[in-house]
């Protein structure tokens, strides 16, 4: 039997086309030089495989076999590789070259069943491919009966050139079936693409049908003969019945030439190295067979040592008696570097397996294992007599006793994925939020490095970046609050009753200053000389008088300006003060909840927020503020010292008044008079006003010319400084979408690249601001449904706020803004279309709380970040428990950026038969040429329409203490292959497919 190659199939070089010294044909080793070509081989451990190459014989391989027997060549495999030359023959009249490769176990009956049978005709004789035909042939091609036995021999094979029908008749249909493999040369001087004439068409394609590789180094071949290029997969199988794999071969006929491939077009097949696993990379050409320097899984593994199993070992603990079982003794395993499937009846130990490797891996979940539960391995104390260990590339090792837990929050090496898990999580709704989460780990791998600002969850860094953009958005708010309250007041203005109230007042003035009446003129009587000289001196004195309380209350109207202007300005600088205490104490408490964040990572916060305040400045103005108001007042009022101007005034008006007594008849009448016309003239002017002063005439002018020529100019204006707050609040929130987009566009960058296995899966991620479900019904409260306007009724206010915002993009802030404004014009123009008239309607008639709808409104409370990923048109919520797994399985297969060892325990049980073979096998094919995966399986035949690389037989011998025994090896060892079929329990028919990688005994 042949050797199990414990690690599966696994990547090495192959010479399938090596001469040796004495090729028949063309020998340029020279003589005596079998030991230095022998030396020279054993030299090389980088070839694993060598194809021994003559021409229309295998003595020479019988002869390095010999060798290898006695000891030399011992890491080599050596298959027989005869090359004939055979018809049609090429444009350049040259046989073609094709290769027929037997299985070493079968060389000896070769010579009966291939030797003897190829025939040849020459000059009416017939003569056989064996050694004492050919030198017959060669004496009667050269008609010379002394030619020695070699150089006859020589010229014997120069002249045997069989039609390939011939051969094909040999191998097919005998003890040979199944038994060798077919390369023909691609080359236009000796290969099969060399026959150009369009007869012989029908001949090429029938020689291409016949193989089962071509002998190409050529790029170009190795697109066309693999079906890569457009329509070329359909056209092979339709032509030539199979794609097939180019491999290259040194060709060497001389020692220079042993391991120089042309242009370094080195083959690597990933197989066992032997004829069955040959076979095998001509089933799975695509995946199994290399050509360039090294496959790329050498660079990812040399790039990732950290992150690749080397090998698992599972022991008892040292003192263990045996007195609870066998179980795990001398258990060491070396993984594959690709896919490693686990087999076994039920209950033989398959999760045992997955278990270990997993809490080895620093899998911190102890409910999910099957294996290690409390309730199984780890009941009675059992698990403590046991211990696994990983061993990585990196040569790290990680061991666990079997009864011990990694610490939670530990960094987990590994990503699991346990059957009670995966059922769970796929077949109970209530379980969606942890679907979701489960979903959004692979999300999180999509997530730039330096843009996940040290958070480990998805969640925990949206819910970071929401907290900040809330206070920035908060900050903006309270500017758009301020900017409300001033067009609420504005609008107000827009109502005719506010209008007509200011009219109203107008006509009031107007009504006071006309009911006023102006004293009747009474005639100066000094304008008599005589009468003016004899009361000259009291009229100088009364006039006087007049004018200083003129001076005084002149005085005193500019005092109470002043003592205005002032208490305005000192009440404004507290206010700005206590604003700046409020930020004070807000920064203070911001500090204190990152102080202990930045101490983390050693940081003073002092050093990184310096804020001080000096409020010596404005307690100074304030006092300034105050001890000139105090000033005033006691110019106006007065104090204990001194009297003030109120006081002054009053006394020279009581002066005026006892020196008037003095006035005679006339005078007094003329005096009276000119009192009269004083205060008459006083009235008029504090009804008439100025356009500063509030409740005059004038002012109410003033304020109609304001709303008849600028009122709806400042609101457009108040309302554009609004939207701009509305830009703010928007770019805000959409900062948090940015991060959703960077992820969808990495998860679809992700889905294009492999659009060829997701035609039929269609996966879509939505990342965008959203309009809130309950936002009509939210918007319908702050309106008085049985108030006039466009939102009448609640029948006709749905209506219209769904008319305003359906067919709007809530994800573009010009949208948004556009049904802002139609809100707004909704409110102030009745928009229903059985109103006729009037249509104008004012915001107060409709909202009882204008404020906290308006912060509501424009704030944007009602636009939400949305996330969702959906399967065709639906949510996860509505997606089948099929359905989800095989999403899961996509993510964790496909869209996972994270390369750490993928454990996946029988997947295929949630899973419909569709799922399994559209999505679980061909990503499971994809994934694992980007990370090391191990497949628990009940089914080898998902293990081999997979491909994995290993296969590990396991089972739990309950006859011999629960001994825990395996077998590991590739598919194409016979040995995996008979467990395989056992596990299956005989059903071959199952395979047919894949029926070429199965022995039936």
């Amino acid at each position: 039997m042949n050797k199990l190659y414990a690690r599966g199939s696994e990547w090495r070089k192959w010479d399938l086309h090596i001469h040796t010294p004495n090729t028949a044909k063309n020998d340029q080793f020279g003589t005596n030089s079998w030991n230095a070509y022998i030396s020279k081989l054993e030299e090389n451990d980088d070839i694993a495989v060598l194809g021994i190459t003559d021409y229309f014989c295998i003595e020479n391989y019988n002869k390095l076999k010999k060798e290898q027997n006695e000891g030399r060549l011992r890491n080599k495999y050596l298959i027989p590789n005869v090359e004939l030359r055979i018809l049609p023959v090429t444009q350049r009249d040259t046989p073609i070259n094709i290769h027929v490769l037997f299985n070493p176990e079968k060389v000896n009956i070769l010579e009966r069943e291939f030797f003897r049978k190829l025939k040849f005709s020459y000059r009416g004789a017939d003569y056989s491919c064996i050694k004492s035909d050919l030198i017959e042939l060669g004496r009667a091609y050269k008609n010379d009966p002394n030619l020695d036995e070699e150089s006859a021999k020589k010229e014997g094979i120069g002249q045997f050139n069989v039609p390939f029908e011939k051969i094909r008749e040999i191998l097919e249909g005998n003890i040979l079936d199944g038994e060798y493999i077919i390369g023909v040369s691609n080359s236009n001087k000796d290969g099969n693409s060399g026959i150009q004439h369009s007869s012989l068409a029908a001949t090429r394609e029938e020689i291409y049908r016949m193989s089962d590789f071509i002998f190409s180094g050529n790029p170009r071949d190795t697109t066309y003969f693999l079906g890569k290029g457009a329509d070329s997969k359909r056209e092979l199988l339709q032509k030539y019945g199979s794609i097939m794999p180019c491999i290259t071969g040194s060709d060497a006929h001389s020692m220079n030439s042993i391991n120089v491939f042309p242009k370094d077009r080195i083959t690597w097949l990933k197989a066992d190295p032997t004829f069955e696993g040959l076979k095998h990379t001509l089933i799975e050409p695509n995946e199994r067979v290399f050509i360039g320097e090294e496959p790329e899984i050498f660079k990812r593994v040399i790039r990732n040592r950290t992150k690749y199993i080397k090998e698992i070992n599972v022991n008892p603990v040292t003192g263990y008696n045996g007195h609870k079982g066998k179980w795990f003794e001398d258990v060491n395993i070396e993984l594959n570097k690709e896919l490693t499937a686990i087999i076994g009846n039920k209950g033989s130990g398959k999760s045992a397996l997955s278990d270990i490797t997993a809490l080895c891996g620093n899998f911190y979940n102890p409910k999910s294992f099957s294996f290690l539960s409390k309730d199984k391995f780890r009941k009675g104390g059992l698990a403590d007599c046991f211990e696994g260990q990983l061993t990585w590339e990196s040569d790290v090792e990680s061991k666990y006793n079997l009864n011990e837990n990694p610490i939670e929050g530990a960094t987990k090496n590994v990503k699991y994925l346990p059957q009670g898990d995966f059922e769970t999580l796929t077949n109970e709704i209530e379980k969606a939020e942890a679907f979701q989460k489960e979903i959004e780990d692979v999300v999180f791998s999509h997530v730039k490095e330096e843009a996940k600002l040290g958070h480990n969850t998805f969640s925990d860094l949206i819910e970071s970046q929401k907290s900040n953009a809330d206070a920035s958005i908060e900050f903006v708010a309270s500017d758009l609050k301020d900017l409300n309250k001033s067009i609420i007041q504005l609008e107000k203005m827009l109502n005719p009753n506010y209008k007509a109230q200011i009219e109203g007042k107008i006509k009031q003035k107007t009504d006071e200053l006309n009911a006023l009446i102006k004293p009747l003129v009474v005639a100066n009587p000094n304008t008599d000389t005589s009468i003016a000289q004899k009361s000259k001196e009291l009229n100088d004195l009364l006039n006087s008088i007049r004018k200083n309380i003129e001076e005084k209350e002149k005085s005193l109207g500019i005092t109470k300006e002043k003592l205005e202007k002032v208490s305005i300005e000192k009440n404004g600088i507290e206010k700005l003060k206590q604003s700046i205490e409020l930020k004070e104490e807000e920064i203070k408490s911001f500090k204190t909840d990152f102080k202990n964040q930045l101490l983390k990572f050693d940081i003073d916060i002092e050093k990184v927020i310096h804020f001080q305040v000096d409020y010596s400045t404005l307690i100074s103005a304030i006092k300034l503020k105050s001890e000139e108001s105090e000033k005033l007042n006691k110019e106006i009022n007065g104090s204990s010292e001194e009297k003030g101007l109120v006081k002054e005034i009053e006394e020279e008006k009581n002066k005026l008044a006892e020196e008037s007594k003095k006035l005679d008849g006339p005078q007094k009448k003329y005096q009276k008079y000119l009192n009269d016309l004083k205060e008459w003239e006083k009235k008029k002017k504090i009804i008439e006003g100025n356009k500063e002063t509030p409740d005059t005439l004038e002012y109410h002018k003033m304020v109609i010319d304001y709303l008849d020529n600028k009122l709806e100019g400042v609101i457009h204006k108040k309302r554009e400084e609004r939207l701009n707050c509305v830009d703010e609040i928007f770019e805000k929130k959409k900062s948090i979408i940015s991060i959703y987009e960077q992820v969808k566009k990495g998860i679809d960058n992700k889905i294009e690249e492999n659009k060829d296995l997701l035609t039929n899966y269609n996966i879509n991620i939505e990342a965008s601001l959203v309009l809130q479900n309950n936002f009509v019904s939210d918007f319908l409260k702050y309106i008085s449904k049985n108030k006039l306007g466009s939102f009448f009724s609640k029948e006709g206010g749905t209506f219209r706020i769904q008319q305003i915002i359906d067919g709007k993009d809530f994800n573009n802030v010009e949208d948004v803004k556009s049904v802002l404004s139609l809100i707004t014009e909704a409110l102030f123009t009745d928009l229903r279309d059985d109103i006729s008239g009037d249509k104008s309607r004012y915001i107060e008639n409709q909202v009882d709380n204008i404020n906290d709808f308006y912060n509501y409104l424009f704030g944007l409370e009602y636009i939400d970040y949305n996330y969702q990923l959906k399967l065709g048109e639906k949510v996860i919520e509505q997606l089948s428990p099929g359905e989800r797994g095989a999403l899961l399985l996509v993510f964790y297969l496909l869209l996972d950026k994270n390369d750490c060892p993928l454990i996946l325990d029988q997947p295929e049980d949630n899973l419909d038969n569709h799922s399994v073979a559209n999505v679980l096998v061909p990503f499971i094919k994809k994934a694992k040429q980007k990370r090391q995966i191990i497949l628990v399986t009940h089914n080898p035949n998902l293990a081999v329409v997979a491909d994995a690389e290993q296969i590990i037989w396991v089972n739990i011998d309950k006859e011999d203490k629960n001994k825990f025994e395996y077998t590991a090896g590739s598919i194409e060892s016979k040995e995996i292959n008979k467990h395989i079929v056992d596990v299956l329990e005989g059903a071959m028919p199952a395979f047919n497919k894949r029926k070429q990688k199965y022995y039936e005994n």
